[in-house]
């Protein structure tokens, strides 16, 4: 079931730093073995998570904190007080690492605009849709969306939307909504959380369809600090896993009611309904897989390596496109060349961008510069400049 997530299955095809989500599954594991036994090293086991998620997406790094969290919740309401500290520290060095690689520090700015615009549409669930045009269902159809809700993509599947159906209404005919009711009193902690994050997800902006509903003002400091995860549609994801354990727990919780092997087949329905209606998607990844598409990269020119041969910094001129400037950086690296332009296609470098234009500056004050191609020996100086390439 869970390998056939549809968030998943988008993401590793397109965006595979996000496809990492087994990070989420793990971090909501370390929290229910920690809730049923309470131990130290578990924090130890968010700190790792922690660690790789800021050098995979730090997008994650928000998602693992927050079962961490829970687990300093779920340890003070068992009178247990050293847990906070536990937790502090382990965001210390979480920084500290993101700090060594250069994520973190460095008058690097992780506020960026874009929060409200990439926020998730109420309809998401439902609405089988996404970048690229798949067909994401072969039952439901495709709703409308506005702004940048495509980022959004949080379809559940119809085996998944046919589980919790075929739940509700069990337990309004046998009236043991009372047991529901029950789950969700018991786990307070974790409702809190998915409420908390599947608001964050839908933001400020309130979008149902193609229309915005509702726009909720926020003060300067609230919207720059919530635009260090503008992309907060992503922030479902937790809340996605966690309604896909509820339910089958709450399934293997009424094995009293039904023999085991119904509630397997009643599962195993499920994942076959839902390959049924993903099998569109499935069929158009597989075809784009099989294509042999034709690239020509500037990693790949050798005549141009060869020209640059002894050079050691790549300059930029002017600014281009972002795709542009990581072929360049990529190319620059092969070639053992240092570069002082940022790659990153969100987030304010305004140390690398000030040293650029200042170095840049000099050189035409000095004259080493026109706007060709070339290098320049700089006036006996041993550092050779590669000043730009178009």
């Amino acid at each position: 079931m869970f390998c056939l997530a549809p968030i998943l299955m988008e993401r590793a095809f397109r965006h595979t730093a996000l496809g990492s989500q087994w990070l989420i599954l793990f971090s909501i594991y370390l929290y229910l073995k920690h809730r049923r036994k309470a131990e130290r090293k578990t924090y130890l086991w968010y700190l790792l998570l922690e660690i790789l998620a800021v050098g995979i997406h730090p997008y994650f790094l928000s998602m693992i904190s927050s079962f961490s969290l829970l687990c300093v919740v779920e340890d003070f309401r068992h009178g247990t007080w050293g847990s906070g500290f536990a937790f502090a520290g382990q965001l210390a060095l979480t920084y500290l690492a993101g700090c060594l690689i250069g994520v973190l520090g460095q008058g690097i700015s992780s506020s960026r605009k874009g929060f409200g615009y990439y926020s998730m549409n109420i309809n998401a669930l439902l609405n089988p849709t996404s970048c690229g045009g798949y067909n994401w269902s072969r039952i439901l159809k495709v709703h409308g969306q506005t702004l940048g809700n495509y980022d959004g993509f949080n379809y559940f599947g119809v085996g998944m939307l046919f589980l919790l159906l075929l739940l509700l209404a069990f337990m309004l005919v046998t009236n043991k909504y009372s047991s529901l009711l029950g789950c969700l009193k018991r786990n307070w902690p974790v409702c809190m959380l998915a409420i908390f994050l599947t608001a964050f997800a839908v933001s400020n902006v309130i979008t149902y369809n193609g229309r915005e509903l509702l726009t909720i003002p926020l003060p300067q400091w609230l919207g720059k600090l919530c635009g260090i995860f503008r992309a907060s549609s992503r922030m479902f994801y937790p809340v996605y896993y966690l309604l896909y354990f509820f339910l089958l727990f709450q399934w293997w919780d009424m094995r009293m009611e039904f023999k085991k092997s119904h509630i397997y087949m009643l599962v195993l329905l499920c994942v076959c309904v839902q390959i049924f209606d993903l099998q569109g998607v499935m069929a158009q990844k597989h075809q784009q897989m099989e294509e042999h598409a034709d690239y020509v990269s500037i990693l790949n020119e050798t005549a141009l390596s060869e020209d640059v041969r002894g050079c050691e910094t790549l300059y930029l001129e002017k600014d281009i496109d972002v795709y542009e400037k990581r072929d360049l950086a990529i190319w620059a690296l092969k070639n053992n060349i240092n570069t002082y332009f940022s790659v990153a296609n969100s987030g304010d470098y305004s140390m690398s961008r000030k040293l650029a234009v200042k170095t840049i500056q000099e050189q035409k004050d000095r004259g080493s510069i026109g706007g060709d191609n070339y290098c320049d020996d700089q006036g006996g100086n041993s550092q050779r400049i590669l000043i730009r390439i178009c």
